[in-house]
This record gives structure tokens, C-alpha cells and sequence, in this order.
């Protein structure tokens, strides 16, 4: 809130009591300086002015206005003496306007404390409604602040408050102009200027008053200003917030990249199995850490007349070995089919032991694999050159080389990793996001599988847990029984020799159902053969929709499935299709978060947890 504009112009007041003290107090006010500006004084100020102060102002977003006078200080003979130095003697007085209860707005030149005491306090007797103080000086620079020294009056800023009306500064010869023409508008009609052609135009009573009205534009900024506040302080709460929000997601997901990194490098967690990230191999580490082998599809029989084993680079010789087939017969006899596809061979294996003890190193390998899982194609007994992974798979060199290289770092058979220990890729927030949501579907389904149980299952839990044994009073004994019809080999069911002549047959004993032999005839006492019990009634199978097929691709029929030979750089075109088509089933190869738009992808960089 401040003053905008000063505007004074000239009106002519009729004297209320010319008429005489009987008839009713009258006034008639013409703006003479509207109805002929040329006979008027008028002037604008509209620049250079200081608010000193605005305590008890009419308005704050308006007009002030009133007569325009000089207060009198007569009760200071110093002040009232000195003051004519600087204003003229017939300035417009308080006894100058007319009797009628005008509103006032005094004018004064600011020279001395002492005489602007004296001014202010002359002022708050006339009830004035605004002062304009202007220094004794020719300046038309825009005085100065209301905090400046030039406007101390040694109270420590009391006359602010003390005067209950605004206080206005203006420049000095603004002022001094002001106050000239107040001194010319202070007589009669007859002395004022261009009072003839008033008296001719208007014919106006000898008595009546011609004066200086001023009126005072105020304006409020302070509302536009606090709008644009109110809209900047919200503003920047909000990028304060924003700021703060996203810097703790950053610190976040670079805690939680962080953790993630850190168990897949000792090995916690498998992107490429979990289905989060396709990740390679390198090439080195495939070329160094996996060795090669010469093709032998009976291991107990070594030729010693045979092709010479490759050499595999950086690994002792000693430690290139396979399993024997003794040693494989036996895993097999005892049913244990899983360790023998994830298992992982340390350096000393059976075959390099026993090879080390016979004085020589075995360097054939044979794994009862007949061909490559990626190419389809049969091995040669004794020359082609294969390449075996920490699982005991073993593949063309060529096919697994690039296989792990450029498709997946899982193994194509067992889906085991074959990355270093160790290395971790670079993890993103895409990656963290995927392997939390995984680890919170996986949490959901370990608490909800107990619901499942039954009642009687839940009773047989809560009797192990508490009696530290479950129950087995309703559980019947099993022996063998041996069918008289069918002899004992029947029950084995003879695997399928590796084409070329790899690999010995494996037998797989079958485990009869057995049954007791209380119930296997009547009792003592009953005589009759124990009757079969009656199939149970079998309910209409459901029909499902059949689902689609996901299948590798396969060798067409007219294509030959003989050896490859050893002298291929390259995997065929058929061996790329497999592995495309192999490890598409693991994890996507590109960032599913590049596939998003834009504007997802740059707010997703603004706030992590949303990307």
C-alpha cells in the first residue's frame, strides 16, 4: 500500500453564510479546473513519491482527498519565524478556507525536527486526513526510504504511530511548486489568478473561496504481491517436497540396488533364472574356466591309439574329467536322478583320481549325452571336440561358446548359472523393482500354502510338533511282492544306447506296491480268497481348454543328423534358431523399462519407486 498519485485542481466553494446568519448553510462546489483548465491550476504527480507512513488512512486502495493547506505553528515563535524562509507569508491557512467542515490535507517543507514537531502537532488538531512533507531543496529525485536518517526525529520512530493520519514525501521542487501556488489560491475571487474571467464565466460572490483541492490515489500492490507470494511459496513447497521425495527414493533404491548387487555376486539370487534379466557370459571366463574334451562313449575302454585330447587353457590337466560310467551306473541304480542333473563336479573328480592313481590323465569325456542340445547333432566316438560345463552338460564348443556368450548364461539342459562368482551386471531399478515384487509373490505363497491343509492333515502336524513323532497307528506295512508270471528283469526298464555307439544301457529298478500279509488272504477263520475291493466310481473328466504349445524348433525331416565336423567355426543357422528359441524361455534380453514411454521413463528418473 502506497501513494500512487497526487492530483490537485481548482474549486470554487460558495461561502455558506453570505447569505446572512438566517438562511441555511449552503455550499456550491464547481471544479473550475475541469469546466476550463485553461483559467485553472492543475497538476499531477504521478512519480518520485516516498509513503512514509499509512497508520489511520482512510483508504489503502482509494481516493484521500481534501483542501490543501499549510498547518499553523503561531504557538512556536522560533519555528513560526524561521518557517517564512523556506514558504511564502500568504500561503493558504487554516482561517483561509471556508467555515465548513472540510477535510483537510496539510502541506509543509521539512527543514527543521523541532518545527516538524510543531507541524505534526498542528496537524492532529485539524483532524487533517494525509501530510506531504517535501525538503527545501530543488531535487526531483524520489526522496528517500522511510527507514533513511534524513526523516529521523530522534523518538526512535514514535511520530509514525503518534499521528494518527498518513505521512507523504515528495520531491523538493514538486513541493516548492505546491506551495506557490497555495500561496496564490489563499484571497479572494478578485486576487486569485484569473479571477476575472472566473467572476465573468461562473459570477461567483465576492466571498466565496476559490482553493486548492488535492486528492490522493492510493493503491494496494501488497495484494497482487501477496497472491503472487501465496503462488510462489506454494510453488516452492511443492519443489521442496518433490525434492525431498525424490532424493529419498533415490537413497533408497540405491540402498536397495546395493543389497541386490551384493547377493547376486555371492550368488543369493539368479536374475536369469528368476526370470528378472537376461545376462552373458564372458568370454574369456568360458574360454578359461569350462574345459574341452575329446568325445568317448565307452570310458571304461581307453584307445591309446585315439586323436589327441585339446588342450584347455588355464586349467591343469589333471583337473579336465568326467564322471565314469561305473561311477554315473551306480547313481543310477540308487535313484538318485537329481543330483546327477545339478550337480556341480569339483576340480577332483572320481575320473581324475583314478586316472592319477593308474599313472595317466584321462582327457575323453562322456556324460550319456549322444548329441548337443543346441545343434541336435550326434557326437563321434573319439573326435568330436566337446566343451563341458560345471554341470557335467556337455556341447559343441562352438554352440555353447556362443550360447553363453550372446543368448544366456544358463546352462540349455539344467538351466544352471554359469557365471563367475562374484560378478554381478549393472543393477537398475527395473531389475530391484522385479526381483521385490518376486520375492513378495513368493512370500504370499509360503504363507498361504499351510490354508490348504485339511483338518486331518493339520492334526497329524500339530502331533509331530508336539509328541516329536507323527502318527502311524493307520499306517499299513509294505513288503515286496513277486509276481509269478513275469520275471524280475521285466521290471527294468533298459535306457536307449547313444547312436554311434555311445553309452552303456542303464537299468532302472520299478518299486512294486506291496501288500501285507494279514491282508492278503481272508483270516483264520474265514476260508474265502480276499475279494479285490470295488473301483471307486469315476467321476466325468472335465473338459479343458487346450492350451497352446510352446515348443523348440526341431530338425526338419529331410535334414541329415550326422557328426559335425571338427572343423566348423560357426554354429549353423538351425543352432542359432535353438538358442534364440532356448533362451527366450529364461528372461527378456532387453529392459522391459525401455519399452515405456517417455514421459513414464523421465518421471520414472524423477521418482525411482515409480519406474
Amino acid at each position: 500500500m502506497s501513494l500512487s498519485e497526487i492530483r490537485n485542481v481548482v474549486l470554487l466553494f460558495s461561502n455558506p453564510v453570505w447569505a446572512g446568519a438566517s438562511t441555511v448553510p449552503t455550499t456550491i462546489i464547481r471544479n473550475i479546473t475541469a469546466l476550463s483548465s485553461q483559467v485553472a491550476y492543475e497538476q499531477r504527480i504521478s512519480d518520485n513519491i516516498t509513503t512514509l507512513t499509512t497508520t489511520n488512512a482512510d483508504t489503502l486502495d482509494g481516493l484521500i482527498q481534501g483542501l490543501l493547506y499549510v498547518p499553523d505553528i503561531s504557538g512556536n515563535a522560533a519555528c513560526d519565524k524561521l518557517q517564512y524562509d523556506f514558504i511564502p507569508p500568504n500561503v493558504t491557512r487554516r482561517n483561509d478556507l471556508p467555515p465548513t467542515n472540510y477535510k483537510l490535507i496539510a502541506l509543509a517543507p521539512w527543514f527543521n525536527m523541532d518545527c516538524t514537531h510543531a507541524y505534526l502537532s498542528a496537524a492532529r488538531l485539524d483532524q487533517v486526513r494525509g501530510f506531504i512533507f517535501y525538503k527545501s531543496n530543488n531535487s526531483t529525485n524520489k526522496p528517500q526510504d522511510v527507514d533513511s536518517p534524513v526523516w529521523s526525529l530522534d523518538d526512535n520512530g514514535q511520530w509514525k504511530t503518534l499521528n494518527q493520519f498518513p505521512v507523504f514525501a515528495v520531491p523538493g521542487l514538486k513541493g516548492q511548486e505546491m506551495m506557490k501556488q497555495l500561496s496564490l489560491y489563499s484571497g479572494n475571487v478578485s486576487e486569485i489568478p484569473h479571477g476575472e474571467e472566473i467572476t465573468e464565466l461562473y459570477g461567483p460572490n465576492p466571498q466565496d473561496y476559490v482553493r486548492v483541492w488535492t486528492e490522493l490515489e492510493m493503491k494496494n500492490p501488497s495484494n497482487m504481491l501477496a497472491l503472487w507470494t501465496f503462488f510462489l511459496i506454494a510453488i516452492g513447497s511443492l519443489l521442496v517436497i518433490i525434492a525431498a521425495v525424490s532424493l529419498t527414493m533415490h537413497l533408497i533404491q540405491r540402498r536397495r540396488r546395493k543389497s541386490l548387487r551384493v547377493r547376486v555376486e555371492t550368488g543369493e539370487v539368479d536374475l536369469e533364472a528368476s526370470g528378472i534379466k537376461r545376462l552373458t557370459v564372458p568370454a574369456h571366463y568360458v574360454e578359461e574356466s569350462f574345459p574341452l574334451y575329446t568325445y568317448n562313449a565307452e570310458p571304461d575302454i581307453m584307445s591309446s591309439s585315439g586323436p589327441p585330447t585339446p588342450s584347455s587353457v588355464g586349467v591343469p590337466a589333471s583337473s579336465r574329467s568326467v564322471r565314469s560310467s561305473r561311477s554315473r551306473n551306480s547313481r543310477r541304480r540308487a535313484g538318485d536322478a537329481h543330483s546327477i542333473v545339478s550337480d556341480i563336479r569339483p576340480p577332483g573328480s572320481i575320473r581324475s583320481k583314478r586316472s592319477s592313481l593308474a599313472g595317466s590323465v584321462d582327457t575323453t569325456a562322456t556324460n550319456f549325452q549322444p548329441k548337443c542340445h543346441i545343434c541336435l547333432l550326434n557326437y563321434t566316438h573319439l573326435s568330436t571336440v566337446i566343451r563341458e560345463l560345471p554341470c557335467g552338460h556337455i556341447f559343441h564348443p562352438q554352440c555353447i561358446d556362443e550360447y553363453l556368450t550372446q543368448n544366456s548364461s544358463l546352462c540349455p539342459q539344467c538351466k544352471h548359472c554359469m557365471l563367475p562368482r562374484g560378478y554381478s551386471p549393472k543393477i537398475t531399478n527395473g531389475m530391484v523393482r522385479r526381483e521385490r515384487a518376486l520375492r513378495k509373490l513368493r512370500g504370499r505363497v509360503d504363507l498361504e500354502e499351510p490354508m490348504v491343509d485339511t483338518g486331518e492333515t493339520k492334526i497329524r502336524s500339530w502331533a509331530k510338533k508336539l509328541f516329536g513323532r507323527s502318527n502311524k497307528s493307520n499306517q499299513i506295512p509294505m513288503t515286496p511282492v513277486k509276481r509269478e508270471d513275469t520275471p524280475l528283469e521285466a521290471n527294468a526298464v533298459p535306457s536307449s544306447a547313444a547312436p554311434g555307439g555311445g553309452g552303456s544301457a542303464i537299468t532302472l529298478p520299478v518299486e512294486a506296491a506291496t501288500i501285507p500279509e494279514e491282508s492278503a488272504g481272508g483270516g483264520a477263520d474265514d476260508g474265502h480268497p480276499m475279494q479285490p475291493a470295488p473301483a471307486a466310481r469315476s467321476s466325468r473328466p472335465r473338459r479343458k481348454k487346450p492350451r497352446r504349445l510352446s515348443t523348440l524348433p526341431t530338425q526338419p525331416e529331410d535334414a541329415e543328423m550326422g557328426p559335425v565336423g571338427n572343423g566348423r567355426n560357426s554354429p549353423s543357422s538351425f543352432a542359432r534358431e535353438r538358442m534364440r528359441a532356448i533362451a527366450a524361455k529364461n528372461a527378456p534380453f532387453d529392459d522391459p523399462d525401455a519399452q515405456r514411454p517417455k514421459w513414464l521413463r523421465a518421471l520414472g528418473h524423477i521418482f525411482p519407486a515409480l519406474s
